[in-house]
């Protein structure tokens, strides 16, 4: 089973991976140690899946900003299929799997406690260096278990089910133990750390409720550690299936069992005391089922809890895409001007806002703008954003007056984790003079036809915001027929074969070679070649954030 606890007390996450099983090989487990992962049969992919039902490139495993890990089709020949369901795109979540081909590919969501919740702590916990041979449930006589002891677990397993709690869960597990049909002297949840020590996740529980520190066999959590398998251990040779082992400890009569809670050995383990009466393939046999069955209910948790944060977040995002969507311009015709947009949302929906907008005095507001983040908080700065910037000009205020004011709102109401670039500019569609701001933003662009892409000055000022700083503002003129272009950092942070940045000045580049070739073609048809070109270069790759561009030519 490939789920693992789910959470002690505080949890984060620890190390996602997927566990590859193919045709001819023994299973495969790969951490996802990087945001985006290629899985094709090319020697240069990152999972390598050999065979002629893997395409060259099949398919990409990649991270979204809200944490979840994705597996999406790269135009395969045979697809991928998440159970009996081929799918272009698919949200992972725990105990996925995922068929490419001959492959089955398992994705593992890995979970681990990040503070004790116990009685006991490191400085307090007995350990002790032991000698002997330890047991593993494989290499003992097949148990007898009773069925009143099979009726309890099954039991067991529903009400885990039923404690939403993870410190609960762990608590009932240990509990469990200490029944006395079960009959354990001391119940815990332990975890291996660096040094041989060992770290309390819950407990220790005693059956006569003292407080009496028990004594751990550093020897027993090792083997469990590296084996992945529950294991037995006693002080004496209490039986055939057991070999005598001495735990140097002052109660000479005991025995142990280490269970792993986890799909490896080197996380959580239930950690039981019993007599040395109980110290056989039975008793091993039970603690196996218990942990067993606490390792389903957390898996089931853990799928509930991820079902309900993934529903959470597509609704955020599509009211998110729904608000963004909103903001932009509905009315193209400006007397003096030629304009087009591209707006491509990306999946996750960042904070890109364009505006174009006649402002009163015969003047035409032009702006791009990139509020740092994603979904909701993001679209919501950039519909304040947009009701500010349109009150206030309305109002009378100039240029730099109304940067000066976006950015002290921001740098008071905001916080730093929220800034926002922008380039704004007022044009005067007779003269073709404007005025411009430019905070944090990539470089505008001034196309004309047969010359080099002419950069107007990039983030002068700082990004709206950081600094409670005045903004200030520049002047320029657009001749007849040049085209100015405002772009947000989706455009020209595009990756480009070779796995570089567009940048502003590829951005450049590929701009001037569209519009030296057919000056006087209409935006919209410029528009359309350039979005050719970007989709070209994302090779089918997911955009992993907005696409916003503002063409404007004076006429």
């Amino acid at each position: 089973m490939s789920s693992v606890l789910s959470g002690i007390g505080i949890s984060t996450s620890m190390g996602n991976s997927v566990l590859i099983s193919g045709p001819d090989s023994a299973p495969e487990r790969i951490a996802l140690t990087q945001k985006r992962l290629v899985i094709g049969r090319e020697a240069i992919s990152d999972i390598i899946l050999e065979g002629n039902t893997v395409s060259r490139k099949h398919a990409e495993m990649f991270l979204d900003p809200f944490g979840r890990w994705w597996i999406r089709d790269l135009g395969s020949r045979n697809g991928i299929y998440v159970g009996d369901r081929k799918v272009t795109e698919w949200a992972l979540r725990p105990a996925d799997q995922v068929q490419i081909g001959d492959y089955t590919l398992t994705y593992e969501s890995g979970q681990t406690p990040a503070t004790a919740n116990a009685n006991a702590t490191l400085s307090t916990l007995h350990t002790s260096d032991d000698t002997g041979q330890l047991l593993s449930l494989e290499e003992i006589r097949p148990p007898n278990i009773d069925a009143a002891h099979l009726s309890q677990l099954i039991e067991f397993g529903r009400k885990l089910l039923d404690i939403e709690s993870p410190a609960g869960r762990a608590e009932r597990l240990c509990t469990l133990m200490l029944r006395p049909e079960f009959g354990a002297q001391v119940a815990l949840i332990i975890r291996s750390v660096e040094s041989g020590n060992v770290e309390v996740l819950s407990g220790p529980y005693n059956a006569d409720k003292s407080e009496t520190n028990p004594y751990i066999s550093r020897r027993l959590i090792e083997s469990v550690r590296k084996t992945g398998r529950p294991a037995l251990a006693s002080s004496q040779a209490s039986g055939p299936d057991v070999v005598k082992m001495s735990l140097y400890m002052p109660a000479t009569t005991t025995s142990a069992i280490a269970c792993p809670l986890g799909s490896t050995g080197d996380g959580p383990a239930l950690y039981a005391i019993f007599p040395l009466v109980r110290g056989t393939s039975e008793w091993l046999a039970i603690a196996s089922m218990a942990a067993e069955q606490f390792r389903s209910a957390e898996s089931a948790w853990a799928a509930r809890l991820e079902a309900q944060a993934h529903a959470t977040i597509e609704k955020e995002l599509e009211q998110a895409s729904r608000l963004q969507s909103a903001l932009v311009p509905k009315q193209l015709a400006f007397p003096g001007f030629e304009i087009d947009i591209t707006f491509r949302p990306c999946r996750w929906v960042g904070g890109d806002y364009v505006g174009a907008r006649a402002i009163g005095d015969g003047r035409i507001l032009f702006t791009v703008a990139d509020v740092c983040g994603k979904g909701m908080p993001a679209a919501l700065i950039a519909s304040s954003l947009h009701t500010m910037l349109f009150a206030s000009f309305r109002a009378g205020a100039t240029l730099c007056q109304v940067m000066d004011s976006l950015n002290d709102y921001l740098c008071e109401y905001v916080g730093l984790n929220r800034f926002v670039t922008m380039a704004c500019f007022v044009l005067d569609p007779t003269t073709g003079n404007f005025e411009y701001s430019n905070a944090g933003h990539p470089p505008p662009l001034v196309l004309s036809a047969g010359k080099p892409a002419r950069l107007l000055a990039g983030g002068y000022n700082f990004p709206l915001g950081i600094e409670s700083e005045p903004i200030t503002c520049r002047e320029e003129n657009l001749q007849p027929g040049e085209v100015l272009a405002l772009y947000t950092d989706g455009v020209s942070e595009l990756q480009t074969p070779s796995g570089e940045l567009l940048a502003t000045e590829g951005l450049a580049e590929i701009l001037s070679k569209l519009h030296t070739a057919s000056p006087k073609q209409p935006l919209p048809a410029l528009n359309k070649a350039l979005n050719a070109k970007l989709d070209e270069l994302q090779q089918g790759h997911m955009a992993q954030d907005d696409v916003t561009l503002l063409l404007a030519r004076r006429v």
